[in-house]
Formats: C-alpha cells, structure tokens, sequence
C-alpha cells in the first residue's frame, strides 16, 4: 500500500482559479505530469461530488500489475 500526499495543484485547477485572467502560463506549484495519487483523487471527485480534496490530503492506493509497458497512473 502506498500513500502520498496531494503537495500541489493540477494544471486544470490551476487554470481554473486564473480563469479570466491572463497569465499566460502555470504557477510553480503544479503537476505537469500525471501522478497516480492525483489521478485517484480526481477518479474519487467524480464518482462523489462531495469529496473535496485538497493539498496536504493523503491519499492510500495499491499498485496492481498492469500490462508490460502500461503507465502506472
């Protein structure tokens, strides 16, 4: 069992409090590529609205074996 901690925002999330504003580009603090425990978070957000988390959350999930060459997330 593996468990880590959401540390930043998602670059949809991010996007999401600059909407409307023109940056132009991310903030420092957000996944640029896919992390398992991200993707879990945002899987669980979808099948229960009323989940919210955020950073410092920790998540818990179990790698499985996938198919050769597959990504983990």
């Amino acid at each position: 069992m593996i468990s880590k901690a959401i540390s930043k925002n998602t670059e949809e999330e991010e996007e999401e409090k600059n909407e409307g504003k023109n940056t132009g580009k991310s903030g420092k603090n957000t996944y640029k590529v896919k992390q398992a425990h991200v993707e879990l978070a945002h899987k669980m957000q979808k099948r229960d609205e009323n989940i919210t988390l955020g950073i410092g959350d920790r998540i818990s999930y179990v790698m499985i074996e996938g198919q050769k060459g597959s990504r983990n997330y």
